[in-house]
């Protein structure tokens, strides 16, 4: 890869072999992608640029990532694909060429299976809530489920349960009315009781008397 100079010619100074690994990982309910690439061994090496966007060699946002090897991308949709290239810079602000391009789809750290929608639960009966972990399964310490009666205005708790169980028997609330816009929430949480991920009911579900 040669680096473009504002010369009358242009001299080959950097050549990036660019070996982007990219992971996936979810946190606070957006997407995010972690690229790590081989260094440079330019003197005058002085960062990097990443392009990105959803179209193959169509890239809509550029980050000055300072000069390291490793990025992590935030903010992402889960779910979409992603495209990155890489060009590097100099201490006088030459700009190289593109470097190979790479892809990647974020993942949610957490996917609540059901009731995720258009289930009927009885009032005082019980009903398994069940949820899917993808990458954080050695991070999460525990889980916290809440649930709404009103289309998620207000959550009440309904256990907090410590490692990550994937399921839990819910002992639905009595109601004398049938609520129909009743969701789910499950929360992830490390160690540090931070929140690492989490994940609604799609639709709504109903509690009938």
């Amino acid at each position: 890869m040669n680096f473009m100079r504002n010369r009358e010619s242009l001299v080959p100074v950097l050549a990036i072999t660019l070996l982007l690994s990219v992971f996936s990982r979810h946190h606070l309910g957006a997407g995010s992608l972690i690229l790590a690439w081989d260094p440079n061994t330019e003197d005058d090496l002085a960062g990097y640029y990443l392009y990105s966007g959803t179209l193959s060699h169509d890239y809509d946002h550029t980050i000055d990532v300072g000069n390291v090897t490793q990025y992590t991308v935030g903010e992402l949709e889960p779910g979409t694909r992603y495209y990155f290239s890489l060009t590097a810079y100099d201490t006088s602000g030459n700009e190289s060429d593109f470097s190979a391009e790479v892809s990647g789809i974020p993942e949610e750290t957490v996917k609540l299976i059901s009731p995720n929608g258009g289930e009927i639960l009885t009032s005082g009966g019980n009903y398994p809530i069940e949820w899917e972990t993808h990458g954080v399964e050695d991070s999460a310490s525990r889980v916290i489920i809440q649930y709404s009666m009103d289309g998620g205005r207000r959550w009440k708790r309904v256990a907090s349960l410590r490692g990550n169980p994937s399921t839990h028997e819910w002992s639905v609330p009595k109601v004398r009315n049938t609520k129909s816009r009743c969701k789910v929430k499950v929360i992830l949480k490390d160690a540090q009781r931070k929140i690492i991920g989490n994940d609604t009911s799609d639709n709504y579900f109903t509690i009938g008397p």
